[in-house]
């Protein structure tokens, strides 16, 4: 018996996990319990657990008890990840055909459907209208968002939406006030009532002002569902934000969010649930954070499934994470069966090449031209790898074939045939379940074709699966031997598939409270007809049994070989160190054959009790052995760790043992490798048991690559040595992070070993695959690498298929995968198998082309072929595409994306005109899904936070002229001329904040506005209404941000608060590539006479536009609908199309703009589009590539500015290197030519490498306006900050000029300066960073640029300013349409000079006594800047603990103001004390 302070902090484990779970599910029990423990000697009940389990039998009686029609049923679907077009799909089952057949047979049973049509039913319609019902703006206007989904579904069939109130959630979630010691028990400790609020309300916020996932614009939590009679049918929400959706099975300390608890608790509340039927593998509620195994009413699984039966459909070939939902998720399991299996067969060019083979062998020799035409489609087809061309170690290709012996090539083509035949006989799993279908008579032919293989003719088979009676089988004309056993176990089979419709019958068994008849987990291939019928409640073995006989047996053949097949490899050498994966679901169905394969590794073997169990793990003596003993690391799932505890005891041992063993290090390399850590004094040296933290599960590298949060395969490789750093064995290692244990396996590990046990889920059908095998053997390379093993070669992959009954030799992982892809993914057969199932079928492809994307990511395994098939398969391919498209357009996306990011990682290299075509796709697919979110929203229906029209909240409609917050415009600007200006900042002297100096965002963005476009990365819409409150009479306002779903509501709400829900439009850009954002900060504002186009540099909060240093560049445009588009124009469109705004509000804005006249642009606009963009003629440049083009036309710089130094002042910084910063960046700066007065042109030519980076001292920010919380808005982290390159080309911010050394600078600013004359050749003020995510890097030698976020900036260039200067609209005002400036005729860009402002001098332009023109700019720092001096300037890095206090008092890490800045309340006690 467990006592109580060991279960609350490990769970139920050891041998009482086998004795009150194991056993009693083989006899069919559910629903574990532990109801005590001891304290000390005496055993205690815990009132609390007593009354759960009372309440979880009342539920089960209650079902019993009720009449069929009675019962209210909740049917959850599955929904993970989001945005794939998961949504409505399980794996191996059509879900909508099997809600069909699920509702009928309820009809038959008696069950309430409301008088629904069941011939009308639509399966794909129920799942449509459910994840519409989920969409962003649906769920902001709460269950009125609803309405109009009932257009398409039958009568019956209605939507239903609840909200549940912050209030109500807090208290489904308290425990019962009354309840106290005597109800807890003598527990380590007392829960408080509001304990789970505390802790949601730690990871979410307060639950009153939570504004999230599914949250209505009230701050209600919005459940959907399809209401059919008395059945519900839901899809189980998200786990968590997008884009880290897995993390909450990933840290106990984690909560699920608001409405994913509200969901539940409704069901069990307000909906009156009888029973919860989870509908396919796999759902996330029983892997919630609580206890492991043996569940408290502090377990998220507990509290969510509360008292009620949970059912759960699950394939019966996975009885390994069925245990998960049954011990933590209260499940009792209904079995379904998997699809029925087809042959792969030849196809394309290698059916081509097994006709070109037979013709060949006709007549071998005849043909020398044959010879030539063989290789070369053998090349084609990607087999040169699987059947090598060669004699005597020289390798032959088409054009050398002929001087290749006779017997050679024959040889050659056998081969080949073999492959040939060993490919056209794989199998693979066809499509996917329909709940309750028996196979029709081709779909037994196959099951049984698949079961029997050669031991029955097919001949026979076909008279089975027909029905007939077959008395005798004749092999060559002579009756078979085992013709009566085999053909009745044919029969058998044939009848118990036919009774498929058990599944539906068990599912209403459950349903009516009755037991379950169990059955063992596994799959016909593999376990025989004792898997069948399915409807089942399945279990898993004895663990005190594995391994099995027949087991251990096998699982040492396949260690032979694959000690074999390595000595062959690599010169008769053992490996030292085997990597092993122990998981649970091939541990299960091969009743061991991964631990015997460890145990043959080691040279060990079971000895056995009297009864059967196995009590150890015994060392064959190495004169027994007749070899060394071979180190092996296990890699264990979280599912075998937490099923075969008392295994993983065994196994510690047996290596403890083995290190201790007094035996050669060249004979024992458990022995040498222990002594060997010692030696580095290492603790634990004999661990080799490893896995992920105690109550963990998962690699967390598939989430990173679905994701595409990834850079490299040793990134991935560190994720997973991260993750799996977890030591487990006896006593109380149970979760000990041991990395230094792991590396150092890691450096000698020579080989890693995968067992796959199901046709069903092969290494390209799952993501677990090449997240776990991938990347453990990535791990091991790097640290192979960095332990100096680099010339011990790759590590070796060996994978065991153990989908059979027959042995089949170990393969290496990359024929293996050739093998896979040949037959699934790229086969046209199971292609359109999987098309032909709807939205489940477009998923799964979608998913398979993720898997191909992950093993190039973790292995390098890309071949060009696959991706290139795949692509033409599936996207090229106009009728597969529009099937995948129509289906799932969510899954089609995914696909194209999947294809696209291949090429933009340089894994594949499509062919010409692909990735072109890839790309039209991909953006056809935007605008549809885009297209059907505004047509939605402009007909007052959803369409998700990130294009969100607002309306009111209370009537959906627009707000009355008298309700809205006005204020009369002003009649035209006052500011000076200038290229740009800086922004005014609070304290400042006056004289720091006039003129080009002290803009106010008020002035801009102010006047009689028609359509105002707001561009910005961070906003507080309340605080910029107040700011500029001519807002609030725009007739339109387009708001496209950068922020997080939390924000984007708190924008959303402030918008409606204010009045402007029925004019305004909220929409966050498109991001393909992961770790970027929409960073751009640009107004585009319509009035009457004109449009006024504004870059600037500041955030549109208060701390950004007043107290930071920041730049903007204004200018308005008259309207002209005659004129000629400008280079201008042309950028401002081009960039604006990129943010993908929705049509109906982009598209009036489009038009307006294209009738002004942009000829005047005073500036260059350089923009940022993330993406991966080829350099091709006809397609924009982006980045610093839309740098060089501009700086590339203009023509007017002059010679002495040729060698001038390039100069970055900038805000952030990210992971930049020498090479980047000097050769690609500074390159693109190089760009432009100059012309001398003789008439001499010459290239500007790159700056010798950057001279100046202009960042502010630890000092600068100490002594700012806000002390060391100005360092905030300056987040350069001290891992990019302090790479040593960087030392010589920090200078200092410095601020003088204009008064702003106390206002840290967040404007980013980049130039070429002339230290002589202090002319500047041209000037950049702009949201980018310095950073390859803001600026891009090229790529794939040259050829494409990848760029992570949108940014913005206004390049100032001679020729423009001189344009501008000349022109009849120089000084045009947008509002009063006159121009305040008179023009400069004749201006010359050549004598055209941009000098810095100095104080007392002008703003605007003059012209001095040479007749030039001289500009002044307002740069806010020396030219040039003063450079470090050592020791007392150090750059700023923002997540450093400098010492000292600051001129408020505070330290650096002193909690005050607000995160990015002082705010408007703030007092400021000495502001411009100082000078």
């Amino acid at each position: 018996m467990k006592d109580l302070a060991g279960w609350s902090r490990d769970g139920v484990a050891g041998l009482q996990s086998v004795v009150l779970y194991s056993l009693p599910e083989l006899d069919g029990a559910i629903e574990a319990l532990p109801l005590g423990g001891l304290v000390r000697d005496d055993i205690h009940l815990l009132p609390e657990r007593v009354a759960r389990l009372a309440g979880r039998v009342r539920g089960w009686a209650r079902l019993r008890r009720l009449e069929a029609q009675e019962r209210q049923v909740a049917v959850v679907l599955y929904g993970f990840p989001p945005g794939v077009g998961a949504a409505g799909t399980a794996a191996l089952l059509n879900v909508p055909l099997s809600l069909e057949a699920m509702l009928r047979h309820l009809a038959e049973e008696g069950y309430d459907l409301g008088g629904v049509d069941l011939e009308a039913l639509d399966g794909e319609a129920i799942v449509s209208a459910l994840r519409q019902a989920a969409e962003g703006l649906r769920i902001a206007r709460g269950p009125a968002g609803m309405r109009d989904l009932e257009a398409g579904l039958p009568a019956g069939v209605s939507i239903s939406a609840a909200e549940v109130p912050p209030s109500e959630l807090k208290r489904m979630l308290e425990f019962p006030a009354d309840w106290g010691p005597s109800e807890w028990g003598p527990i380590p400790f007392l829960p408080d009532r509001d304990t789970l609020v505390r802790r949601m309300e730690k990871q979410w916020g307060p639950l009153d002002s939570y504004r999230g996932i599914a949250s209505s614009s009230a701050g209600g939590l919005v459940i959907t569902g399809v209401q059919i009679g008395k059945v519900w049918i839901g899809i189980q929400p998200m786990l968590g934000i997008e884009g880290d959706p897995m993390r909450l099975l990933f840290d106990r300390d984690l909560t699920p969010h608001p409405q994913y608890a509200a969901f539940y608790l409704w069901l069990q509340e307000a909906h009156g649930a009888h029973a919860v039927l989870h509908f396919g593998m796999h759902g996330t509620a029983e892997w919630l954070p609580g206890s492991p195994l043996g569940s408290s009413a502090l377990s998220w699984p507990d509290v969510l499934h509360g008292d009620m039966p949970n059912i759960y459909l699950y394939a019966a070939n996975n009885p390994s994470e069925s245990l998960v939902a049954k011990r933590r998720g209260f499940a009792t399991v209904i079995s379904h069966n998997v699809p029925p299996y087809g042959r792969a067969g030849l196809y394309k060019q290698l059916a081509e090449l097994r006709e070109l083979l037979a013709d060949y062998r006709e007549a071998p020799g005849s043909s020398e031209d044959m010879r030539g035409t063989i290789v070369s489609l053998v090349v084609a087809s990607g087999l040169e790898e699987d059947v090598v061309l060669e004699q005597d170690g020289v390798a032959f290709d088409a054009d050398t074939v002929g001087d290749l012996s006779l017997e050679a090539f024959n040889s050659f083509t056998f081969r080949l045939t073999q492959y040939l035949q060993l490919l056209e006989g794989r199998l693979f799993s066809s499509g996917l379940h329909v709940l309750g279908k028996p196979p029709s008579r081709e779909e037994s032919l196959e099951y049984l074709a698949a079961y029997f293989g050669d031991r029955v003719p097919r001949e026979a088979l076909e008279r089975v699966a027909a029905g007939e009676s077959v008395q005798d089988v004749h092999v060559g004309g002579a009756a078979h031997p085992e013709a009566p056993s085999l053909l009745e176990e044919a029969q058998s089979i044939a009848s118990l598939l036919g009774q498929n419709g058990e599944e539906l019958r068990g599912l209403t068994r459950a349903l009516s409270g009755q037991w379950v008849q169990p059955a063992p987990g596994g799959d016909l291939l593999r376990d025989g007809p004792g898997v069948l019928p399915t409807g089942r409640n399945i279990f898993a073995l004895d663990p005190y049994r594995m391994p099995s006989p027949a087991a251990l047996l096998r699982g040492s053949r396949a260690a032979e070989s694959i000690l074999a097949a390595h000595r062959e490899q690599n010169d008769s050498a053992f490996p030292e160190t085997v990597a092993v994966n122990l998981w649970g679901l091939d541990a299960i169905k091969t009743k061991g054959e991964s631990v015997a394969i460890v145990l043959h590794l080691v040279g060990a073997r079971p000895v056995k009790e009297g009864t059967g169990r196995i009590a150890r793990f015994e060392l064959i003596p190495l004169e027994e052995l007749g070899r060394p003993r071979i180190d092996v690391l296990c890699n264990m799932s979280g599912i075998f760790r937490d099923s075969f505890q008392n295994v993983v005891e065994l196994l510690d041992d047996m290596f403890h043992r083995a290190a201790a063993t007094d035996e050669p290090e060249d004979a024992n390399f458990i022995r040498k490798h222990a002594q060997e850590m010692a030696k580095e004094g290492h603790s634990q040296t004999a661990a080799r048991l490893f896995s992920n933290p105690k109550g963990d599960y998962g690699s967390m590298v598939n989430e990173r690559v679905g994701a595409s949060n990834w850079e490299s395969g040793e990134e991935l490789g560190d994720t997973w040595s991260s993750r799996n750093a977890f030591s487990y064995g006896r006593g109380g290692e149970r979760g000990r992070a041991r990395p230094e244990v792991l590396d150092s396996l890691l450096s000698t590990t020579d080989r890693v070993v995968q067992t796959v046990d199901s046709v069903e889920y092969g290494l390209t059908d799952i993501q677990e695959y090449y997240a776990n095998t991938g990347a453990l053997r990535a791990a091991a390379e790097t640290a192979r690498r960095r332990r100096g093993r680099e010339g011990a070669g790759r590590v070796g992959c060996s994978v065991v298929e153990a989908t059979g009954r027959e042995d089949t030799p170990p393969r290496e992982l990359e024929e293996v995968l050739r093998l896979e892809y040949r037959s699934k993914l790229l086969n046209p057969r199971w292609a359109q198998a999987m098309a032909a199932q709807g939205s489940g079928g477009a998923f799964e492809i979608s998913q398979r082309m993720t898997a191909l994307l992950g093993w190039g990511a973790t292995t390098r395994f890309a071949p060009g072929w696959a991706w290139d098939q795949a692509a033409e398969t599936y996207a090229l391919d106009p009728d597969m595409a529009d099937r995948l498209r129509e289906a799932n357009p969510e899954a089609f996306r995914n696909l194209l994306r999947r294809c696209l990011e291949a090429a933009g990682r340089g894994l594949w290299t499509p062919g010409e005109g692909v990735l072109e075509g890839l790309q039209q796709l991909d953006a056809d697919m935007d605008a549809e899904l885009e297209g059907i979110a505004v047509d939605l929203q402009y007909e007052g229906m959803a369409a998700g936070w990130n294009h969100l029209r607002l309306v009111d909240a209370s009537s959906h409609a627009a707000v009355p002229e008298e309700r809205q917050c006005v204020r009369a415009a002003s009649s035209s600007h006052g500011w000076p001329d200038s290229p740009f200006h800086l922004m005014r900042v609070r304290g400042l002297p006056t004289w720091a904040n006039e003129g080009s100096l002290g803009i106010k965002l008020s002035e801009v963005v102010a006047g009689p506005m028609r359509t105002v476009l707001i561009s910005n990365y961070m906003l507080d819409f309340a605080w910029l209404l107040s700011a500029c409150p001519d807002l609030a009479r725009a007739e339109r306002l387009i708001i496209v941000h950068g922020e997080g779903p939390d924000k984007a509501a708190a924008v959303a709400r402030e918008v409606r608060e204010a009045g402007l829900a029925s004019r305004t439009t909220i929409h966050q850009p498109p991001l393909p590539i992961p770790y970027g954002t929409h960073h751009s900060k640009a107004f585009v504002i319509l009035f009457e006479r004109g449009v006024r186009v504004v870059v600037h540099t500041a955030n549109l909060i208060y701390p950004d536009c007043n107290n930071k240093t920041q730049a903007l560049y204004t200018q308005d445009f008259p309207p002209a609908p005659d004129a000629t588009a400008s280079p201008f124009q042309e950028s401002l469109l081009g960039y604006l199309a990129r943010l993908r705004i929705p049509a109906p509000a982009y598209e009036p804005l489009r038009r307006a703009l294209q009738r002004h006249d942009f000829s005047c642009a005073r500036a260059a606009l350089v923009a940022s589009v993330p993406g991966y963009h080829h350099l091709a003629a006809g397609h924009p440049p982006w980045g610093h590539l839309s740098l060089r083009r501009e700086l590339a036309r203009e023509t007017a710089f002059r010679c002495a500015h040729a060698s001038t130094p390039f100069l970055a002042q900038f805000s952030s910084l990210g992971s930049v290197d020498a090479k980047w910063v000097d050769a690609e960046l500074a390159g693109s700066a190089g760009a432009g030519a100059w012309r001398g007065e003789g008439g001499g042109t010459g290239g500007m030519r790159a700056p010798p490498g950057i001279a100046t980076l202009v960042w502010p001292t630890v000092s600068e920010v100490q002594n700012s306006l806000e002390g060391w919380l100005a360092g905030r808005s300056v987040p350069g982290p001290a891992s990019n900050v302090c790479k040593p390159f960087l030392e010589r080309y920090w200078h200092r911010w410095g601020g003088q000029p204009v008064g702003r050394q106390r206002a840290m600078p967040h404007i980013k600013t980049y130039c070429r300066f002339d230290a002589a004359t202090g002319e500047v050749p041209w000037y950049l003020t702009a949201s980018h960073n310095l950073s390859k995510a803001a600026w891009g890097v090229l790529q794939k030698k040259g050829t494409q640029l990848m760029v992570r976020s949108y940014e913005l900036g206004a390049l100032h260039l001679p020729s423009l300013e001189a344009a501008y200067l000349a022109s009849q609209w120089r000084g045009y005002d947008a509002v009063t349409g006159a121009c305040t400036e008179q023009p400069m005729p004749g201006a010359d860009p050549e004598r055209l000079r941009f000098v810095a402002w100095n104080r007392g001098g002008a703003y605007t332009p003059s012209e001095d006594a040479e007749g030039c023109i001289r500009v002044p700019i307002p740069i806010p720092y020396t030219l040039p800047p003063a450079q470090y001096k050592k020791p007392e300037d150090t750059a700023w890095a923002v997540d450093y603990p400098w010492p000292g206090l600051d001129h408020f008092g505070c330290t650096v890490e002193a909690p005050y103001g607000a995160f990015y800045g002082l705010t408007e309340d703030m007092e400021w006690a000495d502001l411009g004390r100082r000078p």
